[in-house]
């Protein structure tokens, strides 16, 4: 009896200490903020991707404080070698699959500044638009509550274009890039300008000298063809270079004595 009590104390001892084990090391992982317009789709204990590979979980979801209403997301990165996000990176919300199940995904950045404590904020985020919302809208009663809503909010969204801008294009990626573009084209467009009239200017002397050019793509066209020819010879040549160089080296260390 006093054996099998025995056998039981150490068999508790070491579960306990297993148990320890576990809950310390799953406490190891780094942890993040991240602040989305909204975190539909998204559970306690969901899937955490950086660059596509599942990196940790979803541990907290809240509202922020103060001002206007936003989702915070933690996240725990538990998987080493990923658990490290810069001060640029980005975050999305994406569909798991066609029944409901979203996911964060993130790309880590190149910052030299990590992080930290501090919230990855709104404007580095974006919530996507659920597909399944977007079908519901095409089945009664969804699309009359959407005209109706619509109709509500109509003044409200007016008076506030630049938060709804912003929100649209947290929302597709694809239209912050395309802003982006614009923008850089814009700061660059005495540069654009000055190369169509180059451009142009080019064509130009082309043109007025279109019988030089068709004779320099026929020429070129012909001595392509005699290297061709022999690729044996050029490509023997090439080999012996390296060795060239090497003997050559020292008689122009001596040629630059004697000068």
């Amino acid at each position: 009896m006093r054996r099998l009590a025995a056998i039981a104390v150490v068999l508790a001892a070491v579960s306990a200490g297993l148990l320890a084990t576990g809950a310390s090391q799953e406490s190891k992982g780094k942890r993040y903020r991240l602040v989305f317009d909204n975190a539909f789709g998204l559970v306690e204990g969901g899937d955490l991707k950086v660059g596509g590979v599942r990196a940790g979980r979803i541990s907290k979801l809240r509202l922020t404080r103060g001002g206007r209403p936003l989702a915070l997301v933690e996240v725990e990165m538990t998987e080493p070698g990923l658990e490290d996000l810069r001060s640029d990176a980005r975050c999305e919300i994406k569909p798991q699959s066609l029944i409901g199940e979203y996911f964060v995904d993130c790309q880590p950045g190149s910052s030299p500044r990590p992080l930290g404590r501090k919230p990855l904020p709104v404007e580095q985020t974006s919530s996507g638009i659920p597909l399944d919302l977007i079908n519901n809208v095409l089945r009664r009663p969804y699309r009359e509550r959407l005209r109706l809503l619509i109709s509500e909010l109509g003044a409200g969204l007016a008076g506030r274009p630049r938060d709804l801008s912003e929100v649209l294009r947290r929302a597709h990626p694809g239209l912050r890039e395309t802003s982006r573009v614009l923008q850089v084209l814009g700061r660059q467009n005495r540069s654009i300008r000055r190369f169509i009239s180059n451009a142009d200017a080019v064509m130009a002397e082309l043109a007025a000298r279109r019988s030089d050019v068709s004779r320099f793509v026929t020429e070129a066209g012909e001595t392509a063809e005699a290297s061709a020819s022999r690729r044996r010879q050029l490509s023997g040549s090439v080999r012996r270079l390296p060795r060239f160089l090497d003997e050559l080296r020292p008689t122009m260390a001596r040629l630059g004595d004697l000068a």
